[in-house]
């Protein structure tokens, strides 16, 4: 097969390179077409500090073949030529999920109702699920880390921050989504962390918001705070200045399995085998339930694409 004068470039002359999907300050992904036979794949190019974990752990979890994990096919190391430039860069190659990340989804389109998001939430946990009964804590889970393949089936991806250990130190994730416990000088447990960006990601699929979206206080001086601050001074008046400011619609079991995820005491918060059993997951209780939200699910994402801004 041979590559077009479209493309970008190559790597490792096995792969041409089609388009850019996204750029981070440490690497950068492209769609990618192998010579040989024309299959698809996201190519992960790393820029610097290259954290070897990310294979260790993108490997160890491609043996699970979890239908909610973003498949790993190799790591490799090559000349890459970009345009006039040729560079030796590591780089990973991924499964190509086609449909994009979920954070466009929300951010242009807004929240999911109740049951959709339970469907969309219950199997981005399934995918957790696998990675915490392998050690392994991913530590930036957000929506621009769950991708969607072309049947828009959700895919947790970008294990750059991951790690083997439980115990960790250092300041990883994404503002708005990180533990406070990861900003402190102190160890602490990775896989609670992961519970509590779960927490804000299960608010944004449903609200399309997060802790550092600014709400309007009722005050003379027309105060605003952050969600994560009514949650960390645990403001008997959450719910009230949410409802205030937009945020309309959650159920009760909603509520308060939301505030016990981002319990600011990391031993409080459930596991993810508890949370699985939680009463708001009740209605998927049977296949026939599960299957009729699978299709509306998938439904409402093709919807959605087509309200979408148009991508250059």
């Amino acid at each position: 097969m041979e590559a077009d004068n479209n493309d970008l470039g190559f790597i490792d002359n096995k792969y041409t390179i089609k388009k850019v999907l996204g750029e981070g300050a440490f690497s950068t992904v492209y769609q990618v077409k192998e010579l040989t036979d024309g299959d698809e794949y996201a190519a992960k190019v790393i820029k610097s500090f290259f954290k070897y974990d990310e294979v260790k752990v993108s490997q160890a979890l491609s043996s699970t073949n979890c239908p909610y994990i973003v498949k790993f096919k190799e790591f490799s190391q090559g000349d890459i030529r970009i345009g006039n430039h040729t560079n030796f860069m590591s780089y990973i190659l991924y499964e190509l999920c086609p449909k994009g990340s979920l954070e466009k989804y929300l951010i242009n389109i807004g929240g999911f109702d109740e049951r959709q998001s339970k469907y969309i939430f219950s199997n981005i946990l399934k995918g957790m699920q696998v990675c915490h009964k392998k050690g392994i804590c991913h530590r930036d889970i957000k929506p621009e880390n769950i991708f969607l393949d072309s049947k828009f089936n959700v895919k947790i991806g970008d294990f750059g921050f991951s790690s083997f250990n439980s115990i960790l130190e250092g300041d990883f994730g994404t503002k708005g989504y990180k533990a406070p416990e990861v900003t402190s000088d102190k160890e602490y447990d990775g896989i609670k962390t992961d519970i509590f960006s779960l927490g804000i990601l299960l608010l944004n699929i449903r609200t399309a918001k997060s802790l550092s979206t600014e709400l309007k206080i009722s005050t003379k001086k027309n105060k605003k705070k952050t969600l994560y601050d009514l949650v960390k001074d645990k403001d008997e008046k959450l719910w009230k200045i949410a409802e205030a400011n937009g945020i309309t619609g959650l159920s009760d079991e909603f509520k308060r399995l939301f505030l016990r995820m981002v319990s600011l005491n990391p031993i409080e918060r459930p596991s993810i085998d508890d949370i699985l059993k939680d009463e708001w997951f009740n209605e998927l209780q049977t296949e026939e339930v599960r299957l009729e939200v699978e299709e509306e699910v998938r439904n409402e994402f093709k919807d959605r694409e087509e309200m979408l801004p148009p991508q250059d």
